[in-house]
């Protein structure tokens, strides 16, 4: 049995690599319930280093103390290399890709 759908990278808090390889990214996630910016930036790579390589999503949010989401439709965006998360303050997210 097949069927088409994606994969979740689960709720992470920290910098990760979400997968390495070409991904086709579906969606992302951001919470946030600090009093400061939080910043999540997604990028085209296959490892943590980010010097030269395509950044290909960047969302900030400021929870000014009460939660905040946002969710960003990627509409099926290749990633050639990797997906590689980096966040910065305090938050958590999702990234759905297939």
């Amino acid at each position: 049995m097949s069927f088409a759908g994606s994969s979740s990278s689960g709720v992470k808090t920290s910098s990760q690599m979400i997968n390495v390889g070409k991904s086709k990214l579906i969606s992302c996630y951001l919470t946030s319930t600090a009093n400061a910016v939080c910043t999540l930036k997604l990028w085209d790579s296959a490892n943590s280093t980010t010097t030269n390589k395509k950044e290909i999503l960047r969302i900030q949010i400021h929870a000014g103390g009460t939660a905040k989401s946002i969710e960003h439709d990627l509409h099926g965006m290749i990633s050639n290399n990797g997906v590689y998360a980096q966040l910065t303050g305090t938050g958590a997210y999702t990234v759905a890709f297939a």
